[in-house]
C-alpha cells in the first residue's frame, strides 16, 4: 500500500501532478489490485469535476475516484488553501468499492437498510468511510440502520462542504455528483488490517441546560425556555447581531448519548435568536457548553497519533473538526506534525464527524479521527526511533497560565456540577419514593408531548393508583402506607423502559409518560406492573393485599397537556368502576 498526494492550484499543475504520479507508478514491480483517487476542490472549481475526472481516467482507467468540496484538505504538506488537493492511495492486495447514496428525509430508513444489505455482501470487509454533503442530513435513522451490521467494522469520516450552511458543496464519482447524500467506500482484503482511534480535548463547562424549543431537529429555538442567543450572551458575553459564527463554533454544546459524550457545533445563526446545528437534537436534552484548551487538544492529538503509529500503518487517514482549525488558527500544522514526520496522511477537515462506539455509530463536532491502513503483515519503519519533543512542546509559553487556568475552570465547574445536583434532586425528586415529584412530572409530560408533536412518534400516558389506599392508612397506620407507596414506585421503575418517565402525582396516584409507544405496547407493560403489584407480599404486613387501576390514552396531533391528562384520568376512573379495580382501561 503506498500513498501519494499533490496540490495545484488550476488545471496545468493538476495534469502535471497526474504526470509525475504516473512516473512514479511505471517504477512499482508488485501487482495493483486497486487505486482510489481523492479529489478536494474548492466550490468555485465545482462545475470542473467532470474535467478533472476525465483527467484521472485518462491517465488511470482502473482508478476510481471518489472527491468532494472542501476550503482546506489534510496532507504531508503545511496547511494551505490550495484549489485542488489530489491524493493516490495503491493498493496490492486489498480493494475498494464505492456506492453512491443520494439522501432524502423522507425515506432514510430505506437508505439505511438497502446500504446495509451492501455491507453484509461484502467478505472480509474491514472499514467504510463515510463522505457527506448536506448539512440538514437526518443521518440518524440511516446510521441506526447501518449499525446493525458486523460490530468489527470501523466507519468513519464525516460532512465535507465549503462554506456553512447557505453554501451548496457536493460530494462525487466519477459518474454521479451528489449535493445532498454521501459517498461510502468499502475498505475489503483478507490481509487488510486496520486501526482507528480519536479524540476531542473539548471539555464540559458550567451547568447543565436544557432543550425546551426546537424549529426542527437540528434547529434550537430554545434552552432553559431563553433562545439560544441569550444563553450564548450571557455564559460568554457573544452579542448575536455583532459576532462571527467562528467565534460561537469553538464554544460546542456538549451531551450524552449512547453513554458516549457528544458535540455539537453551529452551523448557521438566525436573526430570530435559534442557531442550526450540524447534528439532531431533542427536546429534554441535557447540555452544557463546552470549551477547548490549545495544549490539551494538540497534546491528546500527540497521544493518538503515538497510538497509531504503534500499529505501524502504511499510510493514515484523517478527518478533523473544521472547529479545531479555527480553534488552534496558526498552531493547526502543530496538531498532525508526528504523523507527517512518520507516514503518508490524506484526509478532510469536516463539519461533522461519524465515528463507532460499542457497535453504534454516531455523529459528533470537534473530533479528530485517525484510521491506520496496512497491507499483509510486513512492518513499517519501527516507531521508537521518531522523536517527539518538538511537538509536546507545542504552546509552551501558554502551558502554564493555561493548565492553571483549565485546573480552576474544571474545579469551579466540580463544584457547581455537586450543587446543581444536590438542587435538582431536591427540586424534582419526590423524597418518599425517590421518583419525579408533581411539578418535574408536568415538565416532563409537556416536553414529551411537544417532542411527539414534531417528530410525529407515538406518545402515550398512564394514570394509576393503589386500589382502596384510605382503607390502608385507616387499618394499618401510615407507616404501612408509605411502605406500599414506595414499593409501589419501585414495581413500575422495574417493568418500564428507560425512555419513559415515572412521576407520583400526588397521594397515591402516580402518572407514566411512555416515549414512541402506542397504546397496545404501553397496555402490556401496565398489565404486567398490574400482576406484580397484585403479588407483592410485605413480611411487615403479611395480612395486607394490595391491587392497582391503570388509565392509559394514546395522544394525538390535536391534544394539549390538559385534554391529555384528562382522557388518561377518565379511563383510571374506568378501570374502577367499569371493570371493577385491578383493571387497566384504555381510551
Amino acid at each position: 500500500m503506498k500513498q501519494f498526494s499533490y496540490t495545484c492550484t488550476d488545471e496545468k499543475e493538476f495534469t502535471r501532478s497526474l504526470v509525475a504520479f504516473r512516473q512514479k507508478q511505471i517504477t512499482f514491480t508488485e501487482n495493483i489490485s486497486a487505486i482510489l483517487a481523492t479529489l478536494y476542490i474548492i466550490t468555485s472549481e465545482k462545475t470542473k469535476i467532470p474535467t478533472y475526472s476525465a483527467l484521472i481516467k485518462r491517465y488511470f482507467p482502473m482508478a476510481s475516484i471518489i472527491g468532494g468540496t472542501t476550503f482546506t484538505s489534510i496532507n504531508n504538506t503545511s496547511i494551505e488553501n490550495p484549489a485542488i488537493t489530489v491524493t493516490f492511495t495503491i493498493f496490492t492486495e486489498a480493494n475498494i468499492k464505492i456506492i453512491p447514496l443520494p439522501v432524502t428525509n423522507s425515506k432514510p430508513i430505506f437508505t439505511g437498510q438497502s446500504f446495509l444489505n451492501h455491507i453484509n455482501k461484502v467478505e472480509n470487509l474491514k472499514a467504510v468511510q463515510l463522505i457527506a454533503s448536506g448539512h440538514d442530513l437526518n443521518m440518524e435513522t440511516l446510521l441506526g440502520e447501518v449499525s446493525k451490521c458486523d460490530p468489527e467494522i470501523v466507519f468513519f469520516g464525516g460532512i465535507i462542504n465549503e462554506g456553512y450552511a447557505n453554501d451548496y458543496g457536493c460530494v462525487f464519482t466519477a459518474r454521479h455528483v451528489i449535493e445532498r447524500g454521501l459517498l461510502a467506500i468499502l475498505y475489503y482484503g483478507e490481509t487488510l488490517q486496520v486501526k482507528a482511534g480519536n479524540c476531542c480535548g473539548w471539555k464540559a463547562l458550567g451547568k447543565h441546560m436544557t432543550v425546551t424549543k426546537l424549529g426542527t431537529e437540528y434547529t434550537i429555538v430554545e434552552i432553559d425556555n431563553m433562545p439560544v442567543r441569550d444563553i450564548y450572551k450571557k455564559y460568554l458575553d457573544l452579542q448575536w447581531d455583532r459576532c462571527d459564527l467562528d467565534d460561537i463554533i469553538i464554544f460546542p454544546f456538549c451531551l450524552e448519548r449512547q453513554n458516549t459524550t457528544l458535540m455539537r457545533i453551529p452551523r448557521t445563526i438566525f436573526n430570530d435568536g435559534s442557531a442550526n446545528y450540524g447534528a439532531s437534537f431533542s427536546i429534554g436534552d441535557s447540555l452544557r457548553l463546552a470549551y477547548g484548551d490549545p495544549v490539551t487538544i494538540i497534546n491528546e492529538a500527540v497521544a493518538l497519533e503515538k497510538e497509531i503509529l504503534s500499529f505501524q500503518p502504511d499510510m493514515v487517514m484523517v478527518t478533523s473538526c473544521l472547529s479545531r482549525k479555527i480553534l488552534l488558527q496558526q498552531d493547526i500544522d502543530k496538531e498532525l506534525d508526528l504523523l507527517r514526520q512518520s507516514v503518508p496522511i490524506s484526509g478532510m477537515y469536516s463539519f461533522n464527524e461519524y465515528f463507532r462506539v460499542d457497535g453504534k455509530i454516531l455523529s459528533t463536532n470537534t473530533l479528530l479521527t485517525l484510521v491506520g491502513m496496512k497491507e499483509g503483515y510486513t512492518s513499517s519503519e519501527q516507531t521508537e526511533s521518531i522523536t517527539t519533543d518538538g511537538v509536546n512542546t507545542v504552546l509552551q509559553t501558554q502551558s502554564k497560565i493555561m493548565s492553571s487556568m483549565n485546573y480552576f475552570i474544571e474545579a469551579v465547574s466540580q463544584e457547581l456540577e455537586e450543587s446543581n445536583a444536590q438542587l435538582y434532586q431536591m427540586a424534582t425528586m419526590d423524597r418518599l419514593t425517590g421518583i419525579l415529584n408533581h411539578g418535574e412530572i408536568e415538565n416532563k409530560m409537556e416536553e414529551s408531548l411537544s417532542y411527539a408533536h414534531l417528530t410525529e412518534q407515538p406518545l402515550c400516558l398512564m394514570m394509576m393508583d393503589v386500589d382502596d389506599f384510605k382503607h390502608v392508612n385507616d387499618g394499618f397506620g401510615h407507616n404501612a402506607g408509605d411502605i406500599i407507596l414506595k414499593t409501589f414506585a419501585e414495581t413500575i421503575k422495574a417493568n418500564v423502559r428507560c425512555t419513559d418517565y415515572v412521576g407520583r402525582w400526588g397521594g397515591d396516584e402516580f402518572m407514566v409518560i411512555f416515549r414512541g409507544a402506542t397504546k397496545e405496547e404501553a397496555r402490556s407493560i401496565a398489565d404486567r406492573i398490574r400482576q406484580q403489584i397484585s403479588n407483592i407480599h410485605l413480611d411487615e404486613y403479611p395480612e395486607l393485599h394490595i391491587t392497582s387501576s391503570h388509565g392509559i390514552t394514546q395522544a394525538t396531533k390535536e391534544d394539549t397537556i390538559t385534554s391529555l391528562f384528562n382522557r388518561a384520568d377518565n379511563a383510571l376512573y374506568s378501570a374502577k368502576k367499569d371493570l371493577g379495580k385491578n383493571a387497566v382501561a384504555v381510551i
